[in-house]
Order: C-alpha cells, then structure tokens, then sequence
C-alpha cells in the first residue's frame, strides 16, 4: 500500500482505517479533510494522529488565497515539504490562489480543494498552471477550477495539467474545471495507470491530448 492506504491498482483514494472499514478521501465546503465511508456514505473527521497520513493547509506554507499575491512559491515549497516526508494531503479553503509559474507536482502528494469554489489563477499565458516534471507516482488533484486569466496561447500551448517526459504512475485528477487553455491536459504515452474521473473543460482548445512518443 502507498502512504493514504491505497492498495496497488486501487483507482481512488481510499484509507484502511484501524477499525478495518474503507474510507475515502473528501472535503467539505469549509475545506476539512474528512473520510467517507465507502459502503455507506458516512462522514468521519480524518484523524490526524495517523502516522501514515498527513494534512496541511498551504496557508500554514505562507499562501494567502487572495486572488492577487502570487502564491507559486508558497505552493511549490509546500508539496517538496511533503514529499519529503513521505507523503500527505495539501488542503486549500474555497479561496483564489494566484500563480506566476507552474505548480510542480511530487509524489505521495494529493492537492485537495473545495469543489466549484477553490480556484487556481495563472497569470501567465506562457506557463501551465501544473506540471509533472519528474518521476512521479501516488498524485491526485482533486476539486479545483483551474484557469488562465490570459487565455489560450496557441504559442506556448498552455496547459492545465502538464505531464513531461518522465513516467507518472496513479495520477488522479477528479472534480476539476480546466478553463481557457491550449490543452486541459496535455498527457503522454507514460502517463500509465491514471484516472481522469468528472473533469470538465471550458473554452480549452483541446480537452486531453495524449501525445505519442
């Protein structure tokens, strides 16, 4: 199992509690992380005493979700934070976060937004709003508008989600809007066991492009 409790292949985010049952990741409107039971529907605050899971604001990184400070850096320091600890959940409240350049996505690292509320601003039309640089697995991004304030740039071919040429293994990108880009998400052939799960694209160019390499 990875470090939320996944068994391999799994599609979803789901955490084995110590009581046995399955729950799986969710957030509510006030952006708390919290367990739904998967045979039920039940709710349970997610516990964080658990050794094997962590969450953190990206506000506690420095990030102001006001719409007009650029929150890059804060975002970025708080995903390679952790990473580096092994793994865990960056929560975001239902604000807009302004960013200059990419997100750059780790693995063992879930961004979790509130649904239809928490938004992520490019500023740029030369940059993805997030990119996968490196060898990464164990992401998921979930519950985000995603959207260049400066359009589409046939150019640059601007991008939600960016996967590079490296090998993403269990990628999940669920409840998200991609709005205004070249490409929603620009994926390629080692873009492998991967979920795209009620995404919806408006005014992209193109939705997914898988490109072949």
């Amino acid at each position: 199992r990875d470090f939320m409790g996944r068994a391999e292949g799994d599609s979803g985010v789901v955490v084995e509690t110590p009581t046995g049952k399955n729950y799986e990741l969710g957030v509510k409107d006030d952006g708390t992380i919290v367990w739904e039971d998967t045979a039920d529907g039940s709710i349970i605050n997610a516990p964080s005493s658990s050794s094997s899971y962590s969450a953190v604001s990206v506000k506690d990184f420095g990030a102001k979700g006001d719409g007009v400070t650029d929150d890059a850096t804060a975002i970025n320091n708080a995903i390679t934070s952790l990473s580096g600890q092994g793994g865990g959940v960056l929560r975001f409240d239902g604000d807009t976060y302004l960013i200059s350049s990419a997100i750059k996505m780790k693995s063992n690292v879930t961004l979790m937004g509130v649904p239809n509320k928490t938004t992520i601003l490019t500023s740029v039309s030369n940059t993805d709003a997030i990119r996968f640089e490196e060898l990464t697995h164990n992401t998921e991004i979930n519950g985000f508008i995603i959207r260049s304030v400066q359009g589409i740039n046939e150019d640059f071919q601007n991008g939600g989600v960016y996967y590079g040429h490296n090998e993403t293994i269990n990628s999940i990108i669920r409840n998200v809007s991609f709005q205004s880009f070249c490409v929603g998400i620009d994926a390629r052939t080692w873009w492998k066991a991967s979920l795209v799960e009620n995404v919806h694209f408006n005014n992209c160019r193109v939705s997914i492009n898988v490109e072949q390499e």
